[in-house]
């Protein structure tokens, strides 16, 4: 990361020509640093090497983990993100744009809505310069959507060399079945042209495939100040 941040030393050599191989590194980044440079860095990690690295007891090793779950599941699960860079304006320019493309999810007939925002969309449906697939969210007024919610299992569904939500998955999968059709009108899609922005999303990934497709996703999270509704 240090030497990214001081390219014109080297030559201004290229990002993409710059690779960093890390084995079995201590945690040394914040997750946000973790995603932004995953495409440089690649940390090797041998597995179940655990208890053979710790010198500690293991009554303090038990403590830890203790505590690292509680500050996990009940205070650290909210606030972890909060020391997050802020967007840049750059970066925010496409979310009001992917807020008016899910409202309109609602609409029979965009040529006459009935339910637009103020200003209106901002769409022609005759553009053809993008293809959006817009997908609405669980709504958890149905018992239904309880029920994907709640299908899940610690470690239950590998996808991809790492671990998903069991039933976001199964509704992923619905979706692709009933619109992968849709892909012969488009051909073969590079990758660097397929854009995912997730709005206020749930946990469904392990760390490792949030990384690796970090280049594809955009998670957008508000923050708001808690002390304003105590």
């Amino acid at each position: 990361m240090v030497l990214l941040q001081n390219q014109d030393l080297l030559g201004n050599v290229e990002r993409k020509r710059i690779r960093c191989y890390a084995i079995a590194p201590t945690k040394c980044t914040s997750l946000n640093l973790a995603i932004r440079y995953a495409d440089v860095i690649n940390s090797i990690v041998l597995q179940d090497d655990y208890l053979p690295r710790i010198t500690a007891a293991l009554e303090d090793v038990f403590k830890s983990l203790l505590w690292w779950a509680w500050k996990r599941c009940l205070y650290t699960a909210g606030h972890e993100s909060e020391n997050w860079e802020l967007a840049s304006a750059e970066e925010f320019q496409p979310v009001p744009c992917l807020c008016r493309c899910i409202l309109d999810v609602y609409e029979d007939d965009l040529r006459n809505p009935i339910r637009a925002p103020p200003g209106g969309y901002h769409m022609n449906p005759d553009w053809k310069a993008d293809v959006v697939l817009a997908i609405r969210g669980l709504y958890l007024g149905n018992q239904s959507d309880y029920a994907v919610l709640f299908d899940n299992k610690l470690g239950q569904t590998m996808f991809d060399g790492g671990y998903v939500h069991n039933g976001l998955l199964n509704a992923a999968r619905w979706v692709f079945d009933a619109e992968h059709e849709n892909q012969d009108f488009l051909g073969n899609v590079e990758r660097k042209r397929i854009r995912c922005y997730a709005i206020a999303l749930a946990r469904c990934t392990s760390l490792n495939l949030a990384i690796r497709y970090a280049n594809v996703i955009d998670s957008i999270v508000l923050h708001v100040e808690t002390q304003a509704f105590l």
